[in-house]
């Protein structure tokens, strides 16, 4: 494979397009869905202008964005460079959960089990 081919996305990554989104965050999609809830994951985005640096975010829908915690941002970098997981969320296979944790400090937080999506 050549440079070029490899590295020179021409077309998007995902099929899926969103337009006029909300944004909404972790906790409230628990308080909505709880923890059992399957979300579907129709695209995957970076936010290179965040306050605190890069944030990925994933489409949810064609007019929901869900942002992601800060540990998430490599597996979803990652995602974005491997064709399996492109294809299985342009195809409407992939998914997650989300579940809440308190950290060492006592403070309550939000992350994501991936999961098949059906």
């Amino acid at each position: 494979m050549s440079f070029a081919s490899k590295y020179a996305h021409k077309e998007p990554l995902f099929t899926s397009t969103v337009s006029n989104p909300t944004y909404t965050n972790l906790q409230q999609l628990y308080a909505d869905y709880g923890a059992s809830a399957v979300i579907p994951i129709r695209a995957i985005y970076i936010n290179n202008k965040g306050y605190y640096g890069p944030q990925a975010a994933l489409a949810i829908s064609e007019n929901c964005i869900v942002n992601l915690p800060h540990h998430l941002l490599s597996v979803c970098m990652e995602m974005m460079n491997d064709p399996e997981a492109v294809e299985a969320i342009n195809s409407g296979h992939a998914g997650f959960k989300v579940y809440q944790y308190t950290s060492k400090s006592g403070r309550k937080g939000f992350s994501v089990d991936w999961v098949d999506a059906e």
